[in-house]
């Protein structure tokens, strides 16, 4: 199956969750009230011997468990219940799109950040301050956005350089890259806030991720490991001769930072401690290699015909 067949299912699945949950929460809503002794909801189906009511809809019923708190019913039931399925849908969308292998939670802040830097943006600046552009494009995408003015100031910019830029039709990802990479900047998600900040702040910020490797077939995960180390920014894997330290003064030849990222191989997965550019590269990797292996197994398939 390949990834949009597999994204679309799982959207299908998102969507069929948020409809099954209105449904319950509507049957709860009409429920009669039960006598105040009665506290905890478990909803069950009651359906005929042909597995549907004659209308098509499964029929519930609410059994009620005597335990000494409020009943779950009525309004307050009915917006949980539909808050709970908005969100398992919103999520779940999400998870299509940005972690079809990559399997690390993210709040939902972080989550809505993800989705607006897949947004359309639009940049019309002359010789305009960067933290009025920041502060545009924080009200523009609705987001929390921040300047770490401390690493910046270090790095010898202040706030107020001035941004002269005109770019529309891409998304707020490529715009941001464009437009920190003159300033030697770029971004990182930290704390639920995206933050604008140095290159060398942001490698230094370093993630673990759990990588599935059930959709590239049959993958030996120690050999993707060195294909990963070999590609995805070769110079910042720890190794035994780089541990994850500084350098000494008088080394000449150990690297000028110290290498903070690790990946382990072990069956079926990966466990991978990079930053945030890197994971995003390491996923878009791991994407080729899936569609790779569904061309090669179609191929197969039509071999076989």
């Amino acid at each position: 199956m390949g990834t949009s067949t597999i994204a679309t299912s799982r959207v299908a699945t998102a969507l069929a969750v948020v409809g099954l949950t209105v449904a319950l929460a509507g049957a709860a809503a009409q429920q009669p009230a039960q006598d105040e002794g009665s506290r905890n909801v478990v909803i069950t189906t009651d359906a005929p011997a042909t597995g549907l009511a004659p209308d098509g809809q499964v029929p519930v019923q609410l059994a009620v468990a005597e335990t000494g708190e409020a009943p779950f019913a009525g309004r307050g039931a009915v917006d949980r219940l539909e808050e709970t399925g908005r969100r398992a849908a919103e999520n779940e969308l999400l998870r299509c799109k940005y972690d079809v292998i990559d399997f690390k939670e993210l709040s939902a802040t972080e989550q809505k950040i993800r989705a607006a830097l897949d947004e359309d943006t639009v940049l019309e600046f002359i010789e305009t301050p960067l933290d009025q552009v920041i502060q545009f494009l924080k009200e523009m995408h609705d987001i929390p956005i921040e300047i770490d003015t401390r690493a910046l100031d270090d790095y010898g910019i202040g706030t107020d350089v001035p941004i002269t830029r005109n770019l529309k039709g891409i998304t707020l990802r490529s715009a941001l890259r464009l437009l920190l990479a003159d300033l030697e900047l770029t971004y990182i998600i930290k704390h639920e806030v995206l933050i604008i900040t140095t290159t060398e702040v942001a490698d230094a910020h370093v993630e673990t991720h759990v990588y599935s490797l059930h959709r590239l077939g049959d993958v030996d995960s120690e050999a993707l490991a060195k294909v990963i180390q070999n590609t995805i920014r070769s110079d910042t894997w720890r190794t035994s001769a780089s541990p994850d330290k500084p350098p000494s003064s008088g080394d000449a030849k150990a690297p000028k930072t110290p290498r903070l990222a690790a990946i382990e191989a072990l069956p079926g997965c990966l466990v991978i401690k990079q930053s945030q550019h890197a994971h995003e590269e390491i996923t878009d990797l791991l994407a080729q290699f899936e569609r790779f292996a569904t061309s090669m197994e179609m191929l197969q398939r039509v071999s076989d015909d």
